[in-house]
Parts: structure tokens; C-alpha cells; sequence
């Protein structure tokens, strides 16, 4: 079992090792429990969302919790997706559409906002402060937490959010956008950045 600090030796590039990170062991382990409980609750969406053998399936019943935790890895994933990688290239490649966050649940838009916010620690802690009114010791936490431990805080921290600026600043953006004048609003954007910066 690779965890801590133990590290990974690339066979092609001998001088190279890899530390392993809780977050790749996380995923892993968390796959194997969802693979093992599927094996138990619904055997044919196992093998149909796994693509493994009625054999391995029947196998994965008798597995104890503590071995799964075994198998994990916190340097190479278990699993791999089970697409071709034209698939997943073209699904990648296809233009983002951000907007699809405002119909998540609020668990998921929290769990968005939270993995963003340690995205950002890990470019510059002082810029996030700024970006997000957090922080820099709450951040740093941030910065040591795995993915999935952001997931859970997401999960038990309320998902409350308040303007940074005034309401009615906000109201005299929208109301001053004009197709004839597109600076018209410049005053009003600087006023906005003026007050997030100081609320």
C-alpha cells in the first residue's frame, strides 16, 4: 500500500519518485467502497458502472472494509475511466458553459465554491484573500485540506452567501448598461470593486 510519504518510482525515469497524496488515496479508497457496496446492493450497475465480472463481484461480497482500504493507493488510481480517450478529448473540448451552476443543489454549488476556493490557495493565498474575503489563516487551512475533506466541509458548513457590495450599487449596474454607452457602467463597477474591498 503506497501512503504518506512513501514514494512512487517511475520505471522509465529512474531518478524521478513521486510522493503519494491523500487526495489520489481518498478517491481510490472511496471508488473501492462504492464498487464494493454496489456489489452487495445492485450487482448488475456494479458491473455495468465498473465493468467487472460476475465472478469479481460475487469475490468483492466477502471483502472486508480494512482490505479495501488496502487496495488504495495514494499514487496510482485503481480505476481508469472506461471511455476512449477520443471520447473524453472531444467531451473536454466542447465549450463550457458555466451557467449550469445555478440549477445545482445547494450542497453541490457549495461543494463548487469550496474545491474553487483551495484551487485558488494553491496560485497565491494573498490573491485569494482578496478574490474570496477569506482569511489567510483559514486559507492556509484550506490549502492543507484534501479534496475530499473539502467535500465534507461543503457538506456541514452552512451554504450562505451575502453580497459584497450593496444592493442598490448592484441595482445601478444593471440599470445603467447601455448597447450605445458600454462605459457607462465603469464608475459604477469601480464603486463595486471599491466597496467589496472595503465590506
Amino acid at each position: 500500500m503506497l501512503l504518506g510519504n512513501t514514494p512512487f518510482v517511475d520505471v522509465d525515469k529512474p531518478n524521478q519518485a513521486y510522493a503519494s497524496d491523500m487526495n489520489i488515496f481518498e478517491l481510490d479508497h472511496n471508488l473501492w467502497n462504492v464498487l464494493a457496496t454496489l456489489a452487495y446492493q445492485d450487482p448488475e450497475l456494479a458491473k455495468e458502472q465498473f465493468n467487472v465480472s460476475e465472478k469479481f463481484i460475487k469475490f468483492l461480497r466477502n471483502v472486508r472494509t480494512t482490505h479495501l482500504k488496502a487496495l488504495s493507493s495514494g499514487v496510482l488510481l485503481s480505476f481508469k475511466p472506461n471511455v476512449t480517450e477520443r471520447v473524453l478529448l472531444d467531451k473536454i473540448s466542447k465549450e463550457y458553459d458555466s451557467s449550469h451552476l445555478s440549477t445545482m443543489s445547494v450542497n453541490s454549488l457549495a461543494s463548487s465554491y469550496w474545491l474553487s476556493v483551495k484551487q485558488m490557495t494553491h496560485k497565491s493565498i494573498p490573491f485569494t484573500s482578496n478574490a474570496f474575503d477569506l482569511s489567510p489563516e483559514f486559507l492556509n487551512k484550506v490549502n492543507q485540506a484534501t479534496n475530499g475533506h473539502m467535500h465534507h466541509f461543503a457538506l456541514h458548513c452552512p451554504a450562505r452567501f451575502a453580497l459584497r457590495s450593496t444592493e442598490q450599487t448592484i441595482m445601478s449596474i444593471v440599470n445603467s448598461i447601455s448597447e450605445d454607452n458600454p462605459f457607462a457602467t465603469a464608475p459604477l463597477l469601480l464603486k463595486k470593486i471599491q466597496q467589496s474591498m472595503t465590506n
